[in-house]
């Protein structure tokens, strides 16, 4: 077990900015971010507020950015010299908490569920393989914080979550509403030439989301 200095960017709110926090402790080979913010938690500086849930990366609550880049803490292997931080472009609370409820209630007005009546009539039904992977989605919001485009103020911008919803109901033969113009409404355009956004699962959003939205390809 090596010592390691790990660098914690902690959004202060009293000062509203990221106040760098540097760490030294015992690094294990196979020790994974969120061990190690346990670590700093239960042995260093009990103030420190991140998120977490399952362990196991099926929730998406564990989710900062590691060395810039998002990622599940859980899942994510730790390094000497990394730098952890809240994710970007939603509203920091404090230290690597952000605020995901603008998001939440932009997702509260896009009718983002199946009628039940339709459900019932249709039955089973065959799930299309991009379906799938759609599906795996864990809402963990990292894709957001690595859209140049999205601005949590901005309502009018759907962004890749959003898109990524829009993508599976539009799939769903159950789904009765027109959710390319739906997608079209959100600014969807504005994705046509950018690549950017990445999912922490390796969802390829840009292909399987948006390129389905836009009608760039069909069902699988």
């Amino acid at each position: 077990m090596q010592t390691a200095t790990v660098l914690v960017a902690r959004y202060d709110p009293d000062q509203a900015k990221l106040v760098e926090n540097t760490y030294s402790l015992p690094l294990k080979e196979d020790a994974t971010v969120l061990q190690v913010l346990l670590h700093i938690y239960e042995n260093r500086d009990s103030t420190l507020a991140f998120r977490y849930g399952c362990r196991c990366a099926k929730c998406g609550e564990c989710a900062v950015e590691v060395n810039g880049r998002p990622s599940l803490a859980c899942l994510t292997k730790a390094t000497p010299g990394m730098r952890i931080s809240p994710l970007r472009n939603l509203p920091p609370v404090r230290d690597l908490i952000v605020d995901r409820s603008p998001l939440d209630k932009r997702l509260s007005t896009q009718r983002l569920y199946v009628s039940a009546a339709v459900c019932e009539a249709l039955g089973a039904m065959r799930i299309p393989e991009v379906y799938r992977r759609l599906a795996g989605c864990l809402e963990c919001y990292g894709c957001v914080s690595t859209c140049s485009q999205f601005d949590w103020k901005n309502e009018g911008f759907g962004g890749p979550y959003v898109f990524v919803k829009l993508a599976q109901l539009h799939l769903d033969p159950r789904d009765t509403e027109d959710r390319r113009a739906q997608a079209a409404s959100l600014g969807i355009r504005r994705c046509s030439s950018c690549r950017e956004c990445r999912c922490v699962k390796g969802i390829p959003i840009r292909r399987d989301a948006i390129g389905i939205l836009l009608g760039e390809r069909q069902r699988e």
